[in-house]
């Protein structure tokens, strides 16, 4: 989208990553493609180092604003302890390093909690709804903002605190952010569309996926400290078990639905707004907190050389099963794009007409859109529901089922099929992409994309147009 905008100058409306199917409109926050596409223009780099060198320093100064929240409401000591282990939270590094604005969530949400447990003020309120109102336009991890800022309401009340001024400050803050951005969400009755229409790809990890994606020994840690934090007396103790299952629903929501045989829920945004995965980053910031102050109080019980044994194991299993097995660095990578495949999607940008669009493996064609600003074949992941479009585009995800057909099959009139189901012009093919590419197919079963080459070979269907050792791209001669 940030690509398109520097194309053409102006948003991609209709969503470009459903052309495919029908106009849907742009209901991913706008802001956040605008500020990729200016921090490009500005910077004279492009796109793919923008988002691989730029976003992450800004990404880097997340843990700050938690830092003065806890701060604030318990001391400086604990509010340092709680700042490291956010800091080294492996998830928390691997989800704030890919460029994913929703980082902007993550300052936001200390700040309002800072600004609505204060005095209340008109000014306050003011502040605190502009700052929303961007946050609305940078991502929709917003809901989780209100939603956090409802529960610190909620745990008052529990405790028998006035919460009129909070109400007051909370009704005129989402007033405004609902009214600063209401140019972009009510011309398309969004919320319709949020709740109704869009719906996400689901990941369904086990136990063990969850604490090797979020980092073990901190998960564990956590796990540990929200026990004993619950069981002792600290300020803002009901607002943090509270927020703590909150997240702990939104993280395990998939697996809940799983063993309630509810799998149908996982479709609807009200339940599962996305993968429980995209919101370790949220949950890291009670869990450092609530492992911080167990920590903390674990040293005022030991003496030093217990506290300094239990540090140094820490350490050591920490680095053992903790951030060194972690593979960051294949994470950040783990789409699989490589970089001659990059130099097929700009031959592919400069070659081709707005009229093109690419099949590949989902992350591939990732890719492909953002270096053409769409032109590739997306939003398999991201089926619609209850509309009349495309039906193929209906969850729970036909879409990369096709894809899948598309490449393995042998039937050449079903092949073109679903080239003109979804106007697929070109076909991509790497060795990459069969052996890692992911699809999100139910027939695909893992990693790696099955290729019918002699297919593709045959040149009274398929015209190669761009060769660079095994990546091809070949051209729809008949569909």
């Amino acid at each position: 989208m940030a690509q398109y905008i520097l194309d053409h100058g102006s948003l991609p409306i209709p969503d470009i990553r459903y052309l495919a199917y029908g106009n849907v409109p742009l209901w991913y926050p706008p802001l956040s493609p605008v500020f990729l596409a200016f921090l490009s223009k500005i910077t004279t780099l492009d796109l793919a180092t923008v988002c691989t060198r730029v976003i992450p320093f800004f990404e880097a100064f997340t843990p700050i604003p938690f830092y003065f929240l806890i701060k604030k409401w318990y001391n400086d000591q604990i509010a340092r302890i709680s700042a490291l282990i956010l800091a080294l939270t492996p998830s928390f590094i691997y989800l704030t390093g890919i460029a994913d604005l929703q980082i902007f969530t993550l300052w936001i949400i200390p700040v309002a909690l800072l600004l609505i447990s204060g005095q209340y003020t008109l000014k306050k309120a003011i502040i605190l709804g502009v700052i929303l109102g961007i946050n609305f336009l940078f991502h929709l991890s917003y809901f989780v903002t209100l939603i956090t800022l409802l529960l610190y309401i909620v745990a008052e009340k529990i405790e028998k605190k006035p919460i009129k001024e909070k109400i007051k400050f909370f009704l005129i803050s989402t007033g405004i952010s609902l009214g600063i951005t209401a140019w972009w969400w009510v011309p398309d009755n969004l919320f319709k569309w949020w709740i109704f229409h869009i719906s996400t790809s689901t990941l369904l990890q086990d136990i063990t996926g969850h604490l090797e994606f979020y980092g073990a020994p901190f998960m564990i840690l956590g796990f540990i400290g929200f026990v004993y934090f619950c069981t002792k007396k600290f300020n803002h103790k009901i607002f943090i078990i509270i927020w703590c299952f909150f997240l702990f629903y939104e993280v395990f929501s998939e697996n809940i639905l799983d063993i309630l045989n509810r799998a149908d829920l996982m479709w609807l945004t009200v339940v599962r707004p996305l993968e429980g995965y995209r919101f370790y980053i949220f949950l890291a910031m009670p869990f450092s907190l609530v492992s911080a102050l167990f920590l903390d109080n674990i040293r005022k019980d030991l003496d030093r050389e217990v506290l300094g044994i239990l540090i140094i194991s820490a350490m050591t299993i920490i680095s053992l099963t903790g951030l060194s097995s972690y593979n960051i660095e294949w994470k950040l990578t783990n789409a699989g794009v490589n970089e001659r495949e990059y130099d097929a999607a700009l031959w592919f940008r400069e070659n081709t007409d707005d009229s093109a669009r690419i099949v590949a493996d989902y992350y591939t064609a990732q890719m492909f859109s953002g270096v053409c600003g769409g032109k590739a074949l997306l939003g398999g992941l991201f089926p619609l529901r209850d509309i009349n479009f495309n039906p193929y585009i209906k969850a729970p995800g036909q879409v990369q089922n096709d894809i899948y057909d598309f490449y393995s099959t042998d039937d050449i009139d079903l092949t073109f099929e679903i080239a003109e189901r979804y106007g697929i012009t070109h076909v991509f093919i790497s060795t990459n992409m069969e052996t890692s590419g992911c699809l999100g197919a139910y027939k695909a079963g893992g990693f790696g994309v099955p290729v019918n080459h002699r297919k593709f070979d045959n040149e009274e269907y398929f015209e190669l147009v761009y060769r660079d050792d095994d990546i091809n791209i070949y051209k729809i001669l008949r569909s």
